[in-house]
């Protein structure tokens, strides 16, 4: 890795009880776009059951489902619904423009087949998930932290290459200390690189 040729995004978070990065595996292959929706407009307060509920009246579903946060842990609006088969998708699109549920009023939620140009969002929905579970058996921390996004990484990059990117100090001195399994490359539905990671120090 050379520093000219990748491109680092950086986020100052406070204190939260939501690390997106904490503890994240080196990767989270994507699931197949095409049996995976988009849903944008969902009520901030809206939960993954009250998604479950929204899509009910279509028979045996049963989705996985990722909800899109912002840094700070709250959701965003938007979700990622990964269904069992490309029918199941299909049919979760005629919800579009639906109102999402009585008590939330005559809101209503769009919903979109997941396109390639929604890799990057579903894969950090996806650790985003997995952080959430990850604070809630326990094994959080709530000290201040940084993550930054790398881009243009060349594609045969791996995640010791980053490590040792980032340690090397300039002038002798010491490097950056990462968290342990704190790199996370992003990956397409085949599992190839898109030259792009998450480093969490």
């Amino acid at each position: 890795l050379h520093a000219r040729s990748s491109h680092c995004e950086g986020r100052r978070r406070s204190s939260s009880p939501y690390q997106p990065m904490a503890n994240a595996s080196a990767t989270l292959p994507l699931p197949p776009l095409e049996t995976s929706v988009k849903c944008r407009g969902l009520p901030f307060k809206a939960t993954t059951e009250d998604i479950l509920k929204f899509f009910s009246p279509l028979d045996n579903l049963e989705p996985s489902i990722f909800l899109k946060r912002h840094p700070d842990g709250r959701p965003n609006g938007e979700a990622f619904i990964v269904f069992e088969t490309v029918e199941e998708a299909r049919r979760a699109t005629s919800k579009d423009r639906e109102t999402f549920g009585d008590k939330f009023g005559d809101r209503y939620v769009r919903v979109y087949p997941a396109l390639e140009s929604d890799t990057n969002d579903m894969q950090q929905a996806i650790v985003q998930q997995a952080m959430v579970h990850h604070q809630g058996s326990g094994h959080g921390h709530n000290h201040s932290d940084s993550v930054v996004k790398i881009k243009s990484l060349p594609f045969d990059a791996n995640q010791l290459d980053i490590i040792q990117f980032f340690g090397l100090g300039v002038g002798g001195t010491e490097g950056f200390r990462l968290k342990p399994n704190g790199v996370q490359l992003v990956v397409r539905s085949d599992n190839k690189p898109t030259g792009e990671a998450f480093v969490d120090f």
